[in-house]
């Protein structure tokens, strides 16, 4: 009798540890696979601004640099997880005031398009930010499209300097570069 009785709690004592060490391994934080980061880049002046700036700011230049990021992650027992974001900094010099909005656009040189993102408004050199959670079309249009930065200040609501964004190759964050 006393010898079921040492079976019985030694039998519940395992099966307790296993719903333990199940459910930790259940509720586990996400694993973080490698991200992988899109280089972006602009460089800004008012020649390139279309329609051109009505008041002039022939000084005026700017600076966007950024990266797309994809991050993937897993929580055990379930599927991935992909999450894009946009890290970026900007810095101007030379306008006719202070910015009042910067913007991502579509659109090839000398074509105005819509606005992809906001980037902020009003906004103070340097400026830096992030967007998280991006929308798998927004993360799409960065990484395919004819894409160009505004800068916009009172003296120039449609726009005093502008640069189109160039890519560079992705890379993984800890990589040996080339």
């Amino acid at each position: 009798m006393m010898r079921n009785a040492s079976r019985l709690w030694l039998g519940i004592g395992v099966l307790v540890a296993a719903m333990t060490v199940g459910s930790a391994l259940a509720a586990s934080p996400p694993r973080s696979l490698p991200s992988l980061l899109f280089p972006l880049r602009a460089s800004l002046d008012a020649r390139q601004a279309v329609p051109a700036p009505k008041v002039a700011a022939p000084a005026a230049t700017g600076r966007l640099e950024g990266a797309l990021v994809r991050t993937v992650s897993q929580k055990r027992g379930e599927g991935l997880t992909i999450a894009w974001s946009l890290s970026w900094k900007l810095t101007t010099s030379g306008l006719t005031g202070p910015m009042t909005a910067a913007q991502i656009h579509t659109g090839r040189p000398g074509e105005t398009g819509p606005v992809v993102l906001s980037l902020c408004a009003p906004c103070t050199s340097p400026a830096r930010g992030v967007v998280r959670n991006l929308t798998k079309e927004q993360a799409s249009v960065l990484r395919r499209s004819d894409l160009y930065v505004d800068i916009q200040t009172a003296a120039n609501p449609s726009g005093e300097i502008r640069g189109q964004v160039t890519r560079r190759s992705p890379v993984r964050p800890g990589a040996p570069r080339p």
